[in-house]
């Protein structure tokens, strides 16, 4: 074969092979850019919902330290927000900085966690706030429940600048995510079920009274509890409450789950389907109806003295937590869940878990601040609504005697908790309305 023919095979045949790598390398480019494209996008989305989370515990905490009148709680609420701007700083930095907007809610947070951070000083060297101090922090909380909300509504409406986050145009409307107001402006330069339904778990579930009882016996429990036959054993659970899983179905196809402690054989919890769609709180009488159905089943299984307290309404049921009672105080930790179908009346959920952890015997502490000396506990800022006695928890281990105070500051509501025995303000919790109940927070 000579040169010209050698010549005429291989170079095509180079050609062919550079072509096909350039293809591979341009697919394999492009795989890798698409790649790169959805981690920055999966990156830009986590940081967005994580910076809203933020937001709204920052704006909680805002909220609690313009109400509280404790000078050991606002040290820990100013450490909060000082925190949580921190927090929002950080995760703002994952988001590019081309954008103007992010750029000036960085600055805020920065001047809201440096401005924070003095006044704890000023507080720990035992000086009170000022009138300019109470001002600057209304305006924060203000600017904050708007900036929590427009971050909450863009996430929600699906308006977040993932692919289009490449863009400057994202962000060129007046009606953008960040845009601060004119009271920004003014900062220095340099914010459920009920309140303690997550706190009662303890080492050892202190109502579960009574002997041990088997399979058989804990079946015919779950049959009286509702009035039902068929339950059958579907798995045995350990753990804090060991117990027996019965399920059965009912005649209209739905089925019923219900697990009995082995030892004392009492109710843990009871679930099936709402057959209502009803959404949407109701009346006053209508609420009062749920509560009087729950109050009422509770009372027929053995739960005396329960007492209504937050309620939600979705998803066609009512779910009202009960307290225990004792001499007219509210006891949070012996909390009982209850749901009842909106449609037929009658209950769907059960959840004792609260009640059996804590629930005994309770003798009631002398009262040795009385209720107009908690009073005068209170911030000068806060209205009271009502008042009455109750228990809260402090640690897992440990409960507290308080006075119960519902107030308004504005058009936001607080519980704020005084220490019966010593006058210190021990919780505050803001009280969140919404189209579904009440929740505290």
């Amino acid at each position: 074969m000579n040169a010209k023919k050698t010549t005429a095979i291989v170079v095509p045949l180079l050609l062919g092979i550079a072509l096909i790598g350039t293809v591979i390398w341009g697919a394999r480019a492009e795989q890798m850019a698409e790649t790169y494209k959805t981690n920055a996008e999966a990156m830009y989305s986590r940081a967005y919902y994580e910076l809203a989370d933020d937001l709204a515990s920052l704006e909680l905490s805002l909220s609690k330290l313009v109400a509280t009148n404790s000078h050991s709680r606002t040290i820990l609420l100013l450490d909060d927000v000082w925190r949580y701007s921190g927090s929002c700083t950080s995760l703002l930095s994952q988001i590019p900085a081309s954008h103007t907007d992010t750029a000036d809610l960085n600055s805020f947070m920065i001047r809201v966690g440096d401005y924070c951070r003095s006044l704890t000083k000023k507080v720990l060297s035992g000086k009170p706030f000022s009138e300019e101090d109470v001002s600057q922090l209304n305006s924060m909380y203000k600017e904050c429940v708007a900036l929590s909300k427009t971050v909450s509504d863009r996430i929600a409406n699906g308006d977040m600048p993932v692919e289009a986050i490449v863009s400057d145009k994202y962000y060129e409307s007046s009606d953008h995510a960040f845009k601060g107001s004119d009271e920004e402006q003014k900062f220095p330069t340099l914010m459920y079920d009920g309140p303690f339904s997550e706190g009662t778990q303890k080492a050892q579930p202190k109502g579960l009274t009574g002997n041990d009882v088997t399979e058989d016996e804990a079946k015919q429990i779950a049959n009286e509890f509702l009035g039902l036959t068929g339950f059958t054993l579907s798995s045995e659970s350990e753990g804090t409450i060991p117990s027996y899983d019965f399920v059965c179905t009912l005649s209209d196809g739905r089925t019923v789950d219900l697990s009995v402690s082995k030892k004392g054989g009492h109710v843990v919890w009871l679930r099936t389907q709402a057959l209502s769609s009803v959404s949407g709180i109701p009346d006053e009488e209508g609420q009062e109806h749920f509560e009087e159905a729950g109050k009422a089943f509770l009372e027929s299984r053995g739960y005396k003295d329960m007492k209504a307290s937050y309620s939600q309404y979705i998803g066609g049921y009512a779910l009202i937590n009960y307290c225990w009672t004792i001499d007219d105080a509210i006891v949070y930790n012996d909390l009982v869940k209850v749901w009842i179908d909106r449609e037929s009346n009658t209950v769907i959920g059960f959840d004792a878990r609260n009640y059996l952890f804590s629930h005994e015997k309770r003798t009631l502490d002398e009262i040795a601040v009385s209720e107009e000396e908690a009073r005068s506990q209170l911030s000068s800022d806060l209205s009271v609504q009502s008042h009455r006695m109750a228990i809260i928890p402090i640690t897992p281990q440990t409960e507290s005697y308080c006075h119960e105070f519902t107030c308004k500051r504005g058009d936001t509501d607080y519980v704020v908790y005084i220490c019966a025995k010593t006058g210190d303000e021990l919780e505050i919790f803001k009280i969140i309305h919404t189209p579904e109940g009440t929740l505290a927070e």
